[in-house]
């Protein structure tokens, strides 16, 4: 009768596991609710999505519109499942802007599930599950990267989904649970392009598996053929239409020490507050990494009862590997202007913490007493740390939005007065993305000298300012200019050089920018 009994517990108290974290992960989603009041938060990706999602829902594709043209032209530059999901929330009606909203709130929520589940199963702790819970509902990085229209959030789902199938597949491989995890990376893959680097990933799992060589190769065909299938689909689409693939050219240029400071200084206020001294948070991210890496140079007893666990360990830190990688690779060859910041960032914090508190509890089960009472006080203070950022910043988004939807935004003197424009007016700016978010207007951009991507000098600079000229001196068009996204000289022309070669006058000064037109 002890069996039974036994068998009938373990699956009472995984049931009130899993309700336990269905409240966090709500209460997360209702965090959300909360911060996101305003609006869902926008930066200049946010509009390439929404407009994106609106052409598909009007029966124009995937694709952009061009100011002063009644073509759209097809969308390459991003990957299409962020627009597609949009876009099927549209279909009931629902503005792609609004519904970024509820999805990202969604999949707060999914998130904080998924973390917690595949942190139970890694170390087989309920508490070790409900503190990685608790961890990402209060990690103030990852609830705002949640609350803007970027497609990370989409992405972090996706790829967590994989992985929980990935280290089942493990554990026993089954066609199943190949083609879950298959089709989890593949939909990673058509979130962001960075999500080629799964590709090896999962197939590592499969190649380095003990099961008989012709199940292992029959497996890798099938894992490569549902991955690539939808990646071949959009880059053949891409080639049909526009001849490229991802509207990225290689170039080499290589990167400045500066960007690696930056990358770094980004990740270690995930850790610790920025206003921590910063040798405190070399020290947190330098522990962290000793965690992270642990599996590397060291394997415990459960690993070596559990090989499936230690391999799992190892494949998620290739993919920390691989990813960043990818990014640098990125950076150096085919697109100048990424800088690796906090969004960016957010997979490798999520996946890294899963590593990281899985090794800890490993340590927590082999240390003495009193290690044990200083490990449950630093978690402790780590939470309440957390909890207590996040509802300063919570506060501070509830009451003033985020990104585009701030505020300061809504209210801009700049946006008033653009808004009020004729619609025949061609416009031109330093961020169309800015006025298409905020007024609904097509805008033309600004010529830039400098090709951002490839950081190389534009051929068409001299002709594209050329016809910028005849559209304000013969077009009646009009220049709005936002200083707050002053760029560099050697980027776009600053607002004095293009009264001077365009022969321009302010005709209207706000504290964000400028209206100019012909003299």
């Amino acid at each position: 009768m002890t069996k039974p009994e036994t068998f009938i517990g373990r699956r009472s108290r995984n049931t009130l596991l899993q309700v336990t974290i269905a409240i966090i992960a709500a209460m997360g989603s209702a965090l959300a609710f909360y911060t996101t009041s305003q609006g869902i938060g926008t930066e200049v990706d946010s509009a390439t999505y929404v407009m994106a999602a609106r052409n598909l829902l009007a029966g124009n594709g995937l694709s952009l519109q061009i100011a002063g043209s009644a073509r759209q032209v097809p969308l390459t530059s991003f990957p299409p499942l962020l627009p597609l999901a949009l876009a099927s929330i549209g279909y009931t009606g629902i503005d792609p802007l609004v519904a970024a909203r509820w999805l990202n709130i969604a999949l707060f929520g999914a998130d904080i599930f998924l973390v917690a589940l595949f942190v139970s199963r890694r170390t087989e702790s309920d508490m070790a599950a409900i503190f990685s819970a608790l961890l990402t509902a209060t990690t103030v990085d990852v609830l705002l990267n949640h609350c803007m229209l970027i497609s990370e959030p989409l992405f972090l789902f996706c790829a967590l989904a994989g992985f929980i199938l990935m280290a089942r597949y493990i554990e026993r491989p089954t066609l199943p649970l190949l083609f879950g995890f298959s089709a989890a990376f593949a939909a990673a893959g058509a979130a962001r392009y960075i999500g080629i680097t799964l590709l090896p990933i999962g197939a590592a799992a499969i190649v380095l598996g003990p099961w008989p060589y012709r199940l292992r190769r029959l497996h890798l065909t099938l894992y490569a053929g549902t991955f690539l299938f939808p990646l071949l689909i959009w880059v053949a689409r891409n080639m049909i239409l526009v001849h490229t693939l991802t509207n990225h050219s290689a170039a080499f240029h290589p990167l400045a020490f500066n960007r690696f400071v930056f990358s770094y200084l980004s990740f270690s206020t995930w850790l610790l507050p920025s206003a921590v001294p910063r040798f405190l948070r070399v020290i947190a991210v330098a522990a962290a990494a000793a965690l992270l890496f642990r599996p590397v140079w060291y394997r415990s007893r459960a690993d070596q009862r559990s090989p499936s666990k230690s391999r799992l360990d190892g494949l998620l830190i290739a993919f920390l590997c691989s990813y960043i990688l990818g990014f640098v690779i990125t950076q150096t060859f085919f697109d100048a202007q990424i800088w690796i910041s906090g969004r960016h960032l957010l997979l490798v914090y999520v996946i890294g913490s899963i590593v990281v508190i899985s090794q800890g509890r490993e340590l927590f089960n082999s240390a003495g007493p009193y290690l044990r009472v200083a490990c449950i006080c630093l978690c402790i203070a780590m939470l309440g740390a957390g909890a207590l950022r996040t509802a300063k910043n919570v506060r501070s988004v509830h009451d003033e939005g985020l990104g585009l939807t701030s505020r300061r935004w809504q209210t801009s003197e700049l946006i008033m007065k653009t808004k009020e424009l004729d619609d025949r007016v061609p416009i031109i700016t330093n961020s169309k993305a800015i006025v298409y978010l905020l007024t609904g207007k097509l805008a033309y951009p600004i010529p830039s000298p400098i090709n951002a991507q490839t950081e190389r000098l534009a051929p068409e600079y001299a002709s594209e300012m050329a016809w910028i000229n005849d559209k304000v001196q013969h077009g009646g068009g009009v220049i709005v200019y936002f200083t707050a996204l002053k760029p560099d000289q050697a980027t776009i022309p600053e607002e004095n050089d293009l009264e001077t070669q365009v022969g321009l006058r302010r005709f209207a000064a706000t504290r964000d920018g400028y209206l100019l037109a012909k003299l």
